[in-house]
């Protein structure tokens, strides 16, 4: 066969395998997404504190996540407005992701909901929950360091470094090391988080830290996973505005 003729069937077989890549692909992306999940069910409630102006550190949200066993996963903020938060009991933002792909962010102080996508994020999700890694490695790019294992509210914990260059005051790179505790058994949830910069002696600055309240295993209320059907419907330009 010529090569003149043999170019032809060349490019088709080429063209034939990146159609079969990426359709391999798209199926695999499917069958995650669309994998019967079974989750270890919990309540964590997590505080964050920063420490940029008070060494004591200011309290500045409070965060509770819920998962229910079919992998359906609710997060809950308060952010800390001056006001202690446990002197309220409402809730002012919620974002539900339900692993059929449906997403809802709900602010029930203004009673309004928005329906979004959480495509991207659903194979990544129940990937997590169905085949965590031992030591909760595969979450980052970058330079990852495995500090060692340790044991958080009865959870095994994977401690994980992570280091990158970062912009801080003036859009000047300074070094930032990431410290978290995360757990396989919980689809390699973060139970306990330490964010520093480096500074100019080669020492590394507490900026922000998240706290273990409490964690407890079991089926959550289902008033987390509440879509609010009779809220009113927004877009997200609506919400950003």
């Amino acid at each position: 066969m010529t090569k003149r003729k043999l170019l032809p069937w060349t490019l088709g077989i080429c063209a034939f395998a990146v159609a079969c890549f990426y359709t391999a692909r798209h199926w695999t992306i499917e069958i995650k997404v669309h994998a019967q999940v079974r989750a270890t069910p919990f309540v964590l409630d997590t505080d964050y504190y920063n420490f940029e102006k008070q060494p004591q550190g200011e309290l500045m949200e409070r965060r509770v996540t819920a998962r229910r066993s079919d992998g359906s996963t609710a997060v809950v903020y308060w952010l800390h407005w001056g006001r202690p938060y446990w002197r309220t009991s409402e809730i002012p933002f919620r974002t539900l992701t339900f692993l059929n792909g449906t997403g809802i962010n709900v602010l029930d102080l203004i009673t309004s909901r928005t329906m979004v996508k959480r495509d991207a994020g659903l194979a990544v999700l129940k990937e997590r929950l169905v085949n965590p890694p031992p030591n909760c490695m595969y979450r980052f790019a970058g330079q990852e360091n495995l500090l060692g294992n340790d044991t958080v509210a009865g959870q095994r914990v994977g401690v994980v470094e992570y280091l990158q260059q970062s912009p801080l005051h003036d859009n000047v790179l300074t070094e930032t090391r990431t410290t978290m505790w995360l757990a396989p058994g919980l689809g390699c949830e973060q139970l306990q988080y330490r964010y520093q910069t480096k500074q100019a002696d080669g020492s590394y600055k507490l900026m922000t830290e998240a706290r273990l309240a409490f964690l407890k295993i079991g089926e959550p209320e289902t008033s987390y996973f509440d879509p609010a059907p009779n809220y009113t419907e927004m877009k997200p330009s609506e919400v950003l505005k």
